[in-house]
């Protein structure tokens, strides 16, 4: 409560003079101290009371704490506003008299009525006068603390070694005080007659033997009774106790029924593992003394009897990896460090080392026994990976020649394929062989001999890899166009020894670009280079080229021959007859040779219709010749002469829906040129005379620089026309004429 609530409730009534505080009143209990405090504070102005003017509180405010979970209002709880104490300093601060109105629960202690007297007694001690008036009240506590203040034994210098009081000492000399000060009254109910009667003081109570004398006859009809129910409880007990008995007789007969039943199941389960267990003890005895003498078949023999006697111990206790432990000695004595993976024979050591085990996996899956033959496989494949895996990555890195012994090596690698996991192979081949076959081939020339051809010592690999070894065929087709660069095929058919291998091996796009980069314009530049002389002919060229028919598309070679082979055969024909003198044997000869020639190519060659125009012609020529009629030599400048500007090659891009079939094909004019102009200039020149746009894009390609040729991204190479192919990022040669017809479109 504060002096400004204490104003707002008087209004504007000034606030009384406080009566001064006695200096023995203040700080009562510094009594048992020097009095430092009171001295500090007068020093300080103070003298009794709160405030600036001395018009406040002269003693602490007192609390009650609430006990936990008990509300505002509940029982008989006091709250702290209801202290004497609290009421004084109230009184004292308004200037009022305090009147003690009721002096009786001053403590703040909740009072129980419904409890004994007994407790009641020891929670507070209650004195009364004469009349029975209640004169004063302490608590507990507050009699302790003034018996031990006058005891004065916690003084500094006392002797505290006095007697401790005990609770019962406390207790009588608590009764003894009690009854010295005041009366007590207390009333005792005496059931023990007929009826019963109230009484204040055991004195009162009767213990003459007439009062206490019960009925004739009620004491044996109540022990009778006592007796009765004391046996009809025993019964119930002893009943109870009988039918638990029952139970647990039947329960236990029932549990020594099963045991006895599982004792007859599990007896020849204990027989079994005795005699498995004297089985493995010998197989133990044999492998310490005798390991030699344990080989791989006799291994497999003992699983085999051991999953024949005792299959269902064989599963449970999974005795099946007993191979590994039985095994080890015979891995380790053939996988030790003198053991080389590339010699001829080692393969078929490993091969019927593992033979027998195979073997019993195989019998397992016979038995449609799965998981068994699962794991003995997968610890077959453990064991390879733990004794023949290292050493033979070892040696394949440090001593292996990819060129020389790609047979051994892939030799051991079907071994491991088909017996190891699969990721642990494509582990091992990844990080053993990949890398190797990648430095052979870096090191490797297509010029050299061809007992070094790549095909030789890179297939055997492929069932190994799969399409995985996609990532050396780049650097594989880098190193056949550099070779292809500097090949005629005046040298013969190792080009082709070197490619044929590759075809099916290489995707259809690489194969195709490869070709049209590398290998037809090195057959065109043979067929126009080829030299038609009757009198003196040499077809090595010919059949060079010939022999690409199983590589090269046949649309490619035809148009090779349609273009560059065919107008000079019928020139040679037409000179042949105009400057030769007509005779039967002229004729016979050039028979003899037109005939050559037609079975020199192939049926579907034959079957084409601009090929049997031009054997027509040279017929006509001949015939007319022999008549003496004279030849329309004017039909030869009917068929255009190369295969770039063929018409045929435009019907093969018409095959591959780069133009549709309904376009006509657009007439070049005849291209003339003088020797200061580049071959650029003459496409310009070309896309000028069309109509085309031609202009320099700020593009490059392998560091040619590109051209747009009427949206068509285009660069040139020797004198060679190479285009974008649609949608990716490589470029095909092309010629003039499926250029244009491209563009026009």
């Amino acid at each position: 409560m504060s002096a400004e609530g204490t104003e707002e409730g008087s209004g504007n009534s000034a606030k009384p003079t406080l009566p001064p505080v006695r200096k023995e009143e203040l700080g009562g209990w510094e009594k048992h101290t020097k009095g430092f405090g009171s001295k500090m504070l007068e020093k300080f102005g103070f003298k009794g009371r709160l405030g600036a003017n001395e018009n406040g509180v002269s003693r602490s405010i007192e609390v009650v704490v609430r006990p936990a979970g008990v509300g505002l209002g509940y029982g008989n709880f006091k709250e702290s506003s209801t202290l004497k104490v609290n009421k004084i300093i109230e009184a004292e601060w308004r200037g009022i008299e305090y009147k003690d109105e009721d002096e009786g629960n001053d403590a703040g202690i909740c009072t129980c009525t419904n409890l004994p007297l007994s407790l009641n007694y020891l929670l507070t001690y209650i004195y009364l006068d004469k009349n029975g008036v209640k004169a004063k009240r302490k608590s507990s506590s507050t009699i302790m603390i003034d018996e031990v203040s006058r005891s004065q034994s916690w003084k500094k210098g006392k002797n505290n070694s006095s007697k401790v009081l005990t609770t019962q000492d406390f207790m009588l000399k608590q009764q003894e005080k009690y009854n010295s000060e005041s009366t007590y009254t207390e009333s005792i109910i005496d059931m023990r007659g007929e009826s019963e009667r109230v009484v204040s003081a055991y004195s009162e109570l009767s213990t003459s033997k007439e009062t206490m004398r019960p009925k004739l006859g009620q004491e044996l009809l109540y022990n009778l009774t006592l007796m009765i129910e004391t046996t009809e409880n025993s019964v119930d007990k002893w009943s109870r106790t009988l039918v638990d008995n029952k139970k647990s007789v039947e329960t236990l007969t029932r549990q020594k029924e099963n045991l006895v039943r599982q004792i007859a199941i599990d007896e020849p389960k204990v027989d079994n593992l005795s005699d498995l267990f004297a089985i493995l003890n010998r197989v133990n005895e044999r492998l310490v003394h005798t390991p030699d003498k344990i080989g791989m078949e006799d291994i497999m023999r003992l699983l085999h009897t051991l999953y024949d006697q005792y299959t269902e111990e064989f599963k449970l206790f999974g005795l099946i990896s007993l191979c590994t432990g039985l095994s080890d000695h015979i891995f380790v004595k053939l996988f030790d460090g003198n053991w080389n993976p590339l010699l001829p024979e080692t393969a078929q050591q490993v091969n019927e080392l593992i033979k027998p085990w195979n073997n019993y996996v195989e019998e397992l899956n016979a038995r449609n026994e799965l998981s068994l033959a699962s794991q003995a496989s997968k610890l077959l494949g453990d064991q390879l990976i733990k004794y023949m895996l290292p050493v033979t990555s070892r040696v394949l890195i440090n001593h292996w020649s990819v060129v020389e012994q790609p047979n051994e090596c892939a030799a051991i690698l079907t071994i491991l394929q088909s017996n190891i996991p699969f990721h642990s192979f494509q582990n091992f081949i990844n990080s053993v062989i990949l890398p190797k076959l990648t430095s052979a081939i870096e090191q490797w020339s297509p010029s050299t001999d061809e007992a070094t051809a790549a095909h030789l010592w890179i297939h055997p690999f492929l069932p190994f890899f799969g399409n995985s070894l996609a990532v050396i065929y780049p650097d594989i087709r880098r190193k056949l166009n550099q070779y292809f660069n500097k090949w005629s095929p005046a040298e013969g058919t190792k080009a082709h020894h070197i490619l044929v291998p590759w075809k099916y091996i290489f995707d259809d796009v690489s194969m195709e670009n490869l070709l049209l980069r590398s290998i037809i314009p090195k057959l065109v530049v043979g067929m126009r280079t080829f030299i038609i002389n009757p009198a003196n002919q040499d077809i090595a060229t010919f059949k060079a080229v010939m022999e690409w028919g199983g590589v090269v598309a046949n649309s490619h070679l035809l148009c090779i021959f349609l273009g560059e082979f065919f107008p000079k055969w019928l020139r040679t024909l037409s000179f042949w007859l105009q400057n030769s003198v007509p005779s039967p044997n002229l004729y016979k000869d050039i028979r003899l040779w037109y005939l050559g020639w037609k079975s020199m190519f192939p049926e579907h060659f034959l079957e084409d219709e601009d090929v049997v125009k031009y054997f027509t012609v040279a017929l006509d020529m001949l015939e007319a010749t022999i008549t003496g009629k004279t030849a329309d030599f004017q039909l030869i400048s009917d068929y255009v002469n190369g295969y770039f500007s063929s018409k045929d090659y435009f019907y093969y891009l018409q095959s591959k829906q780069i133009v549709p079939n309904t376009y006509v094909v657009p007439e070049i004019k005849p291209l003339k040129y003088s020797s200061n102009e580049t071959f650029k200039d003459v496409v310009e020149k070309l896309a000028a005379d069309n109509n085309i746009d031609f202009f320099l894009t700020p593009k490059a390609h392998n560091n040619n620089q590109l051209y747009s040729f009427n949206k068509h991204l285009i660069y040139f190479d020797n004198n060679v026309i190479y285009k974008k192919i649609d949608d990716q990022s490589e470029y095909e040669p092309v010629g003039l004429q499926p250029l244009l017809a491209m563009s026009m479109l």
